[in-house]
């Protein structure tokens, strides 16, 4: 088990979570598998499943960054269903418009 997870934690440090996945087919109990699959899945609700289980069933460090990680993606989800203003276009700072026509000019 400590080579797979070994296994897994080389796969993800070099980006590959395809790896991560096919070494880890199967469900799971063990915190560091779980944080492994949450860390590689792409899919927004079963990466938020396996946070809530590894805040619920786990260890108190796998816990806590599984609860920071929750957190601010519930807080960018309800930034996101905020509208923008009907104006943020318009407000460009004039010193930065001068700069950018100096700068294509050349």
């Amino acid at each position: 088990m400590k080579d797979l997870v070994k296994a897994g934690l080389l796969a993800l440090l070099e980006g590959d979570r395809d790896s991560v996945l096919d070494l880890f087919p199967y469900e799971s109990d063990d915190s560091i598998i779980i944080w492994l699959k949450a860390s590689s899945v792409e899919d927004i609700t079963e990466r938020k499943r396996l946070l809530q289980r590894i805040v619920q069933n786990t260890t108190p460090e796998f816990k806590n960054l599984a609860i920071k990680i929750l957190e601010r993606e519930n807080k960018f989800e309800a930034l996101l269903k905020i509208p923008p203003s009907y104006k943020f276009w318009i407000k460009k700072d004039r010193a930065l418009v001068e700069s950018e026509e100096e700068f294509f000019k050349n």
